[in-house]
């Protein structure tokens, strides 16, 4: 037994020679190796060229050599637009949106009404919302949301840019949809000429509908001379009778004073509309039984609830509308911004978020840099959710902003902060708390090299190379004085210019 401890113990300290002798050998220079260290042999750096080239030409024909998969760019069609959200969502481990014909009609319907009226808004000009398209196509809903994209190529590029935006990206990835369809329309667009519409609806239909409120609808991204989208999420609504006002809908909100009323009565119909107490503004209706009438400048309301009513005359007589029972809006929600508060959780990545918001808020989304939350609502005016960090932490600055929509689709952001290399600094009463324990990803070598952003990777391994091949030529100059391998030190730093070029490039 002591022999066999004993032959142990010889076994380890000649193998740790062993080891020793050959790094050696490798990297520092003695009469053993000629002066001349293992890796800074001719072929050695030959090899090493040759690896390091091959490295960057994989890198940069990679995009050749895959197949043709989902992440190319795609041809601009529903289905794809509609893989290309599943796929956004199964990254996410989020359930995947099935078809529906009825939000298909509907958002084919939006997009034939915004080539007819060449505008680019969830609001039509008349002031007709997302939701009404919606309700017309028959679709009953509990929650909905919209998507708008103008000037795009390729499905790829309208999910691309939806994705980076905050609001967009909060309908894409919300849970409360289980429902998609989409539209794509390609038609002369007024005075720009030809332009292609794409419209994306979301719903759910899982729990009955309770009061009816209106659509929040978050700020267009101006860009008109290149592709544009535009997001909007609404919440439940009521479906039209054969004679009634079907915009605005019972117990619903507008944002302004001045909008479209439209109904359905019967074809070619006189009809006369009232608002409250005023004397009726007339209107007939065309040979669908449609009608569209915009509120006089007199008529324009104020902020509070109003009523309307619709009475149609024809050769079959007349027949009154049920009365409607809206509510007028112009004011934003307000966001508290004394009462934020954002602390690293115990999963790498993700923040606890709470936020105070009015209560006639339907919708808090908060936003770091390009990354986003929609908030779920608690007891009074509190809003709280996770907010996963995509970004590297090591990007300076990245800002922190509330995002609020009211039941009118009135909307407020306010800039709240921002997330300094993982700490949280603002005007305002932060929780803060430093999250460099919550990521994973660091850096040295003053910020060049950073560790867990693949992005950075092969520009990490050139810097690497070149800094460890410059410290074995450091040490063959310094060591070897008397015996200097002038090609095999030129050879070297031939090869670490070579890392730091591609390094560059």
């Amino acid at each position: 037994m002591e022999l066999h401890v004993a032959s142990q113990k010889l076994f380890g300290f000649t193998l740790h020679r062993h080891v020793h002798r050959h790094l050696k050998d490798h990297f520092i220079p003695h009469a053993g190796n000629g002066y001349l260290p293992h890796v800074l042999h001719h072929r050695a750096l030959r090899l090493y060229s040759a690896l390091l080239l091959l490295m960057k030409l994989v890198a940069l024909g990679s995009p050749l050599l895959l197949p043709y998969s989902i992440t190319q760019a795609l041809a601009l069609t529903p289905d794809n637009v509609i893989e290309l959200t599943n796929q956004s969502r199964r990254d996410y481990h989020l359930a995947e949106l099935l078809p529906s014909a009825k939000l298909a009609v509907a958002a084919a319907n939006k997009a034939r009404d915004i080539m007819d009226k060449s505008y680019f808004a969830h609001f039509s000009p008349g002031g007709v919302s997302p939701w009404y398209w919606i309700t017309q196509a028959g679709y009953t809903y509990t929650h909905a949301g919209e998507n708008l994209a103008i000037r795009f190529t390729s499905a790829e590029g309208v999910n691309e840019a939806w994705l980076n935006s905050p609001t967009h990206r909060a309908n894409i990835l919300s849970e409360d949809f289980k429902e998609i369809g989409v539209a794509v329309l390609t038609d002369n667009f007024g005075q720009e000429g030809s332009a292609t519409i794409v419209v994306q609806m979301f719903g759910s239909q899982d729990q009955p509908a309770k009061q009816p409120i209106a659509a929040s609808v978050s700020p267009p991204i101006p860009a008109p001379q290149r592709p544009v989208a535009k997001s909007s999420s609404i919440l439940p609504a009521v479906a039209a009778t054969k004679v009634s006002i079907d915009y605005p809908l019972m117990n619903s909100y507008v944002k302004t004073g001045s909008f479209d009323i439209l109904g359905t009565a019967a074809k070619l119909a006189k009809v006369r509309v009232y608002v409250d107490s005023s004397p009726p503004q007339t209107v007939l209706a065309d040979f669908n039984g449609k009608f569209s009438l915009r509120l006089a400048s007199e008529y324009t309301l104020a902020e509070g609830s109003h009523l309307l009513r619709a009475v149609a005359e024809s050769s079959g007589g007349s027949v009154e509308s049920p009365a409607v029972r809206f509510r007028v809006d112009f004011a934003p929600p307000s966001i508290d911004r004394d009462s934020f508060s954002i602390l690293p959780a115990m999963v790498p990545g993700k923040y606890n978020v709470r936020a105070q918001v009015a209560e006639d808020s339907v919708r808090t989304i908060v936003t770091v840099g390009r990354d986003s939350v929609a908030l779920t609502k608690q007891d009074g005016n509190s809003w709280t959710g996770t907010l996963q960090v995509l970004q590297s932490l090591s990007v300076e600055r990245l800002p922190i902003e509330v995002y609020a929509q009211d039941m009118a689709g009135n909307e407020a952001r306010v800039r709240v902060g921002e997330l300094v290399l993982g700490q949280v600094k603002g005007l305002y009463s932060f929780v803060s708390g430093d999250a460099s324990a919550a990521n994973p990803s660091f850096s040295f070598l003053g910020g060049l090299v950073k560790v867990g952003d693949l992005d950075f990777a092969l520009k990490n391994f050139y810097l690497l190379f070149a800094a460890g091949l410059g410290f074995a030529l450091i040490l063959k100059i310094a060591i070897a004085r008397h015996v200097q391998h002038v090609r095999a030190i030129a050879g070297g730093a031939g090869v670490m210019m070579l890392a730091m070029i591609l390094f560059v490039l």
